[in-house]
């Protein structure tokens, strides 16, 4: 008799011991998969606020899924300045377009950089911008563009915070990679809304 209860409360406790280890691995899963999440989110936004900081308000255009702009970024980092200017001017070198645009169907930003054909010190002289109509196909080509982050299922931009200043709504989605969930439990979701101000100011 006594055997037999030490039996049943050893399996009890067993079985106790197992649901906490369950939840445990779930828990950590669940934790890993939105930590995962998070940073694609932060990764791109960090990387528009490191290039709206060499951007100009002179040259720009945007819509839902996309954002182009006029940047003083070298196009050629190991042998360019950091920043240049036109020696005859004084005023800051813009060298190349830059866009971020949103490829829905793989949840995917990709940014896109174009060096203009001659540096211009006046941003409304820069050519060869893209047409917006171009990025769903530039999107398709592995030879386009850089992924910044995956797992967005949102990206908009609004100019409501003022001059100068521009704000990004990014959104990243992920699943729990467990089968003992159900669907909405298995759903990651993160959000950020973030202003960034343009960095580079042009000489009066």
């Amino acid at each position: 008799m006594e055997l037999l209860i030490v039996s049943v409360l050893f399996f009890g406790l067993l079985t106790l011991v197992s649901v906490f280890v369950v939840r445990g691995k779930r828990l950590a899963v669940k934790t890993e998969s939105f930590a995962s999440v998070q940073r694609e989110a932060i990764k791109l936004a960090r990387a528009i606020g490191e290039d709206f900081n060499r951007a100009t308000d002179k040259q720009h255009n945007y819509n839902n899924d996309t954002v182009m702009f006029l940047s003083s970024k070298p196009v050629d980092q190991a042998t360019e300045p950091v920043l240049e200017f036109d020696a005859a001017t004084g005023q800051v070198l813009w060298k190349q377009w830059v866009a971020y645009y949103l490829h829905e169907p793989e949840k995917v930003v990709k940014r896109f950089n174009k060096p203009l054909p001659t540096p211009v010190s006046d941003p409304l002289f820069a050519t060869g911008a893209w047409d917006m109509t171009e990025f769903p196909t530039l999107a398709l080509s592995p030879n386009e563009g850089r992924a910044m982050a995956k797992g967005i299922t949102e990206f908009a931009v609004s100019r409501a915070l003022g001059p100068n200043m521009w704000e990004f709504r990014i959104v990243a989605e992920g699943e729990v990679p467990l089968g003992n969930m159900s669907k909405e439990d298995k759903k990651v979701r993160v959000e950020i809304e973030t202003g960034v101000r343009l960095g580079v100011k042009e000489i009066p």
